[in-house]
């Protein structure tokens, strides 16, 4: 084969590969699943037959493709009921106080349908191929759908599960991989907390399933995670907590206070009078006591003066006595 025919050959196969590409994304495109913003409404004349609200038996549960069986969902009712819920597809007639819930059970979701719905849906191409990067379209999915039935189906509570993520941008990088390489076959649920809790909106972030997990087991464990954050969320409204100290508790604190600071300082006042009112008395017997002392040491002589001059007498006295000349003597 010569070097033109060569050429020629594999720029038909690059045609015929970018033809493909193209087909393939428009038969996605055409074919692809139906976008939330799209689903039916609730009570209108085709909602239970797109939902199989007759076949499920259960007026809380939408599931257009089918991923639960009868008997699944009647395990699944009591677990609802225990928690003291009730149906969002309940208009015009909504008159319970109750919490209310909806399951909506998706068998496909595509990024594409996400962007027809809105805008602030980012660019396909800045989804990546890794599961991870896909739960933000999950939990946008479930805001959209929110959103669509919020009139119709004013819900507290929308658990969305979806089996499988479309990514159309996808199909031209992976197309030689598998026969349906966009689609990530990884089950995500997300519990999506609205209206009368949307104090626990930042729970709402989606998980990806245990493949070995059944979609009854994942929506029992949704509902009682929900079930305890609920709970936890309402009982300081049941059992309020004194949050700050009562003011008698100040005052009583504040008298006591006062009262041991009077105590102690009139004890002070007290002591220092006492011990004024004693030092004189001890100064005066330390005086008497000291003049006893030297009265009894100098012969009971009072005065030190008196002493001194009758010794000198005396011993004047006994010079002359002593025939001492004048000039001797003392």
């Amino acid at each position: 084969m010569s070097y033109a025919a060569a050429a020629g050959f594999s720029q038909l196969l690059r045609h015929v590969f970018v033809l493909t590409t193209l087909l393939y994304e428009v038969t996605a495109t055409i074919m692809e699943p139906q976008a939330p913003c799209h689903y039916d409404l609730p009570y209108t004349n085709t909602f239970p037959i797109f939902c199989q609200l007759n076949y499920h038996g259960a007026n809380y549960l939408c599931d257009p493709a089918g991923l639960m069986s009868r008997t699944e969902v009647d395990l699944l009712a009591d677990t609802v009921s225990s928690l003291n819920l009730s149906t969002a597809f309940c208009q015009p007639h909504c008159g319970t106080k109750k919490l209310r819930v909806a399951v909506v059970l998706e068998n496909v979701a595509s990024l594409h349908g996400l962007q027809t719905c809105s805008q602030s849906v980012p660019p396909l191409h800045t989804f990546s191929s890794r599961p991870p990067a896909l739960v933000p379209a999950a939990l946008e999915f479930a805001r959209l759908l929110n959103d669509h039935w919020d009139d119709a189906a004013p819900a507290d509570l929308l658990i969305v599960l979806i089996k499988s993520v479309l990514n159309p941008r996808l199909q031209s990088k992976l197309l030689l991989r598998s026969f349906h390489p966009s689609h990530i076959h990884r089950p995500i649920i997300v519990p999506y907390f609205t209206r009368r809790l949307s104090h626990l909106s930042r729970y709402s972030v989606g998980v990806f399933l245990n493949p070995r997990q059944s979609y009854l087991e994942a929506l029992k464990e949704t509902f009682a995670h929900a079930g305890k954050l609920i709970t936890m969320k309402q009982l300081p409204i049941m059992m309020p907590k004194p949050t700050t100290i009562p003011r008698w508790v100040i005052y009583a604190t504040l008298g006591l206070l006062a009262t041991v600071i009077i105590a102690v300082r009139m004890a002070n006042w007290v002591s220092r009078r006492m011990d004024r009112a004693r030092k004189p008395k001890w100064c005066t017997a330390s005086y008497k006591a000291d003049s006893r002392f030297r009265a009894g040491f100098a012969g009971g002589m009072m005065i030190r003066n008196e002493q001194t001059r009758k010794s000198t007498m005396m011993f004047r006295s006994f010079n002359k006595r002593n025939g001492i000349p004048p000039a001797q003597r003392i």
